[in-house]
This record gives structure tokens, C-alpha cells and sequence, in this order.
């Protein structure tokens, strides 16, 4: 589910012949990979955390992401396509003894100006 031709804001969870069910990627139980947007490779899991805000984790700690960094589906669900813009880093935690960091993400979109929205349909 996408918003603006290329902002994911969620995934069908269910489908019955009146209604679908759709989970937020800011929900708790939303889980995804993402990579930079001008990247090719996954650097590291989305998780939904209180269904307000992203929290970037499992990201190497080699990985160097600066506020502001754009992040983007990595294709690797495949029921989510690559490409699609999840947000921007917000914070970094990265501790040298740790092999792996992790971060929150600011969201692209306004929840709260949500409208209308766009399904994705694969075969």
C-alpha cells in the first residue's frame, strides 16, 4: 500500500470479498529490509515500534548513515517491492564494541493526512 506513486506506508495482510486488512509499517508487528536509496544492497530491518515512528536496526556497523539519509525498500520481501521510500534517518546509536548499530527513522509521510491511498497488485 503506497501513497504518491512511491511511498510504502503499509502491506495487505488479508483479503475478504468486502474489506482488506492492511498493516502500517509503523505497527509493531511490520517488519522489512531496506537499503539507501542510491545503494544497491540491503543495509539493514525496518521495525514498526508503537505504530509511531520506525526503528532501524541490524544495520553492520561498517554501514556509515548520516541524518537525513534517504531509505528505500530493498525488494528482498516479496510482497514489497524495491524502491519504494520509507524515511529518512533521524538518529544513529553506534557503539564500537557492536558489530551491528541501529536507528530511528523519521517517516515520510503524515499519518494524520492520510486520504487516499494506492494498492500494489502482484501475481
Amino acid at each position: 500500500v503506497y501513497i504518491n506513486e512511491d511511498i510504502i506506508i503499509g502491506k495487505v495482510e488479508s483479503v475478504t470479498t468486502d474489506t482488506s486488512i492492511v498493516r502500517l509499517i509503523t505497527d509493531n508487528q511490520s517488519k522489512f529490509s531496506v537499503r539507501k536509496s542510491e545503494g544497491e544492497e540491503a543495509i539493514g530491518l525496518v521495525n514498526g515500534k508503537l505504530g509511531l515512528s520506525l526503528e532501524l536496526t541490524l544495520v553492520p556497523a561498517t554501514e556509515k548513515l548520516f541524518p537525513g539519509d534517504i531509505l528505500v525498500t530493498s525488494g528482498r520481501d516479496p510482497l514489497i517491492p524495491e524502491g519504494f521510500l520509507v524515511g529518512s534517518v533521524d538518529t544513529m546509536q553506534n557503539d564500537s564494541n557492536e558489530f551491528f548499530q541501529s536507528g530511528i527513522l523519521a517517516i515520510s509521510y503524515d499519518p494524520d493526512e492520510l486520504a487516499i491511498v494506492s494498492v500494489l497488485l502482484t501475481r
